[in-house]
């Protein structure tokens, strides 16, 4: 038996993930900013239920004052603690409603971020084909944004999914795809867990053959 290394949701880190898609600073209400800020802080910390009652907060102001950038943005993060806090299903109703915001506004940045983040709370939830849907169109976007930092990340995640279901040569074929397009942005360990991983999917496949 074998673990894969780098963890579905929470690996991507919620910081690197805002650091990936050449953000702008946003104009937000102070009160909601604020919010948004405290739950960032208590996430860093390991307050999963402390972070999404800030972050849910922060999303009714965000809402209210029609930020939809910023709507989706906190969305995404309050799923992420919804996902830590253990409750997918709640995590995947918060970032579906992330993914149709930002799709409907245009916004491919949060978009490919939210699509991103549900991609993994379904694979976790063992909805495959609704999982790869979503990596795929976050990896379509990445490529539109000529982000391969996003994009590094995202077939990662796709190695992850294949994985999951034991294919291993597609599973193989996306820790390669991630560890060329980490190195490229220099982002050492993210390449380095990617081949290893990519060792660990080869090594089972060989077990199986040789098992057949």
């Amino acid at each position: 038996m074998y673990r894969i290394l780098l963890g579905v949701v929470l690996a991507t880190g919620l910081g690197h993930h805002q650091t990936l898609y050449a953000q702008k600073e946003l104009r937000v209400p102070n009160t909601a900013e604020a919010l948004s800020n405290q739950g960032q802080e208590a996430f860093a910390r390991g307050d999963f239920a402390q972070a999404a009652e800030k972050w849910h907060k922060a999303a009714t102001v965000f809402t209210s004052k029609g930020q939809k950038s910023a709507q989706v943005k906190t969305l995404a993060q309050l799923g992420l603690a919804y996902q830590a806090l253990g409750q997918p299903e709640k995590a995947a109703a918060t970032l579906e409603s992330a993914v149709e915001i930002a799709r409907k506004s245009g916004d491919r940045v949060r978009w490919a971020l939210a699509a991103t983040h549900l991609g993994n709370v379904l694979t976790t939830l063992r909805q495959f084909a609704l999982a790869e849907a979503q990596l795929k169109k976050a990896l379509d976007l990445g490529g539109e944004l000529q982000d391969k930092g996003a994009q590094a990340l995202v077939w990662n995640n796709l190695g992850i999914l294949y994985a999951s279901q034991e294919r291993d040569m597609q599973a193989g074929e996306a820790f390669s795809k991630t560890a060329l397009l980490a190195a490229e942005v220099k982002n050492p360990t993210l390449a380095a867990r990617a081949r290893l991983n990519g060792v660990l999917v080869a090594f089972r496949a060989r077990q199986f053959e040789g098992a057949t």
